[in-house]
């Protein structure tokens, strides 16, 4: 009698628990269409990806759905929380290319609606890579950028790429909308070449000199950005017949060795990359090769300019104090080259030390004596984001210090102000470094001050031509009324 009535309240249980987590789920619903013309989208593959993965207890799932003959479509039984949606269709531009990803709040038991997706016919760009005598030039590495910009300064991202057929004829496809930049790499020289190949000498000709190659070109036949040609590209556009010229150029080699006497631990995975000086980003010259057993290397193939030399690797060693991961990868080396009519030998890379750094949080026309609650967070930034986040407390006084920072650049953000302060500015000896970051590339050492005031000081504003401080309105008109003016 007990096990029976057990069982009948425990299947009544289960039964109230499916009930409430059914009532918890949610719904979303929306329709796909052509954002050019409007027209419904049948057929495309949509997908609601959790935003944020719960590192405990289970997670919301990634679901699928696709659109109907109306371009609608519907996804049941989601789970509370945050989730971005993509989708994609032959044709057209996958909305994970074409912008930052839709974000979709979902709360318990409630049914989200008219959802608009929205997909950009796809662009397509084709041409031929030819020689300089106009041969086709097989196989050559056919490669689209984009431009964005992060702290102030434009970068190129890669977006595509292709090969050139046997005829140098290639074709970029799902090209968003935008300004593209298109660059060509001899087949000889591009990603996925053997070591032998790339650094072949150039056999020597009637016709001319030793050391002159095909090299890197971006359209129609420029050695870098600042002669090469954006190309305008709009929705569903078939831009034919961008043709690039590879130019043919005298090329260098840069030789030297890596310093490892100074290196406070081991490293591994050493990489060693160059790229052209105050370039836009990484991509824009990928140039990386792993140094030799020896620790020494020859980069070759370079054209006249100016460089900077760079070596990264993980390097070994805990970091107990920032609470870091004991593996980083992080800028172990960095010098500038300026490769002119002859190779660079003698080259020394010399491994940058961790930074140290102290500083202090400063209140200004404030009462408030304890800052234990602050604290200093540091960010890698730049084009190439590499070393590892910090974040330190802050002393009772303001007082902090930062220990074994890795060389390269960083957004500060200073957390936990007390209430009604906010950060008026940030300082790295004596310069200003509250929008900027803070540059660490070359190492160094020096001191930091960040500087809150109360927030109504914030919102009164300064006077564009004196500097002052402009009083709030009410003040104004009080001042007004007490001596008779206005």
């Amino acid at each position: 009698m007990y096990r029976l009535l057990a069982s009948v309240l425990i299947a009544a249980a289960c039964a109230a628990q499916a009930t409430a987590q059914q009532q918890a789920y949610g719904s979303v619903e929306g329709r796909v269409t052509n954002a050019q013309t409007g027209d419904a989208i049948s057929g495309a593959s949509l997908h609601l990806n959790p935003l944020i993965r719960r590192s405990q207890g289970k997670s919301p799932q990634t679901q699928a759905a696709s659109s109907q003959a109306d371009g609608s479509f519907r996804f049941d039984a989601v789970a509370p929380g945050t989730y971005f949606l993509s989708a994609e269709h032959t044709g057209f531009v996958a909305t994970t290319l074409n912008g930052a990803p839709q974000a979709i709040s979902v709360s318990a038991g409630q049914q989200v609606t008219n959802i608009a997706v929205q997909l950009n016919p796809q662009a397509v760009v084709s041409g031929k890579v030819l020689e300089e005598n106009g041969d086709a030039a097989a196989g050559a590495q056919v490669e689209a950028f984009t431009t964005y910009t992060t702290r102030g300064k434009p970068q190129l991202r890669r977006t595509a790429s292709t090969t050139a057929a046997k005829t140098g004829e290639y074709t970029l496809k799902n090209l968003a909308p935008g300004t593209y930049y298109l660059a060509a790499e001899p087949a000889s020289r591009a990603a996925g070449a053997s070591p032998e190949a790339q650094k072949k000498e150039p056999a020597a000709s009637k016709e001319e000199s030793p050391g002159v190659e095909p090299v890197r070109t971006f359209y129609p036949e420029a050695l870098d950005l600042d002669g090469a040609a954006p190309l305008e590209i709009t929705a569903g556009q078939n831009l034919a017949d961008a043709t690039i010229h590879l130019r043919r150029v005298a090329i260098y080699h840069i030789r030297g060795k890596i310093d490892v006497a100074i290196a406070s631990n081991p490293s591994r995975g050493w990489t060693i990359s160059l790229s052209r000086r105050n370039a836009m980003g990484p991509d824009a010259d990928p140039r990386s090769e792993r140094p030799n057993a020896d620790h020494t290397f020859d980069i070759a193939n370079v054209i006249a300019g100016s460089y900077t030399l760079t070596l990264t690797g993980i390097e070994s060693g805990s970091s107990a104090q920032s609470g870091r991961m004991p593996f980083r990868n992080r800028l172990l080396a960095r010098q500038d080259i300026d490769v002119a009519a002859e190779d660079v030998n003698g080259v020394v890379l010399s491994i940058i030390p961790p930074v140290s750094l102290t500083g202090r949080v400063a209140l200004e026309s404030s009462g408030i004596a304890n800052l234990s609650q602050v604290r200093v967070n540091l960010s890698p930034a730049g084009a190439m984001p590499i070393g590892g986040f910090q974040s330190v407390a802050v002393n009772g006084d303001g007082v902090f210090a930062v220990e074994g920072l890795d060389p390269g650049e960083y957004m500060v953000h200073v957390a936990g102000v007390p209430a009604g302060m906010y950060v008026k500015s940030i300082s790295f000896n004596r310069q200003d470094i509250t929008t900027a970051g803070l540059d660490l590339l070359q190492g160094g050492s020096g001191e930091m001050t960040s500087r809150c005031e109360p927030e109504q000081v914030k919102w009164m504003g300064r006077s564009s031509r004196t500097g002052q401080i402009n009083r709030p309105r009410a003040q104004l008109r009080a001042k007004r009324r007490a001596t008779g003016v206005g």
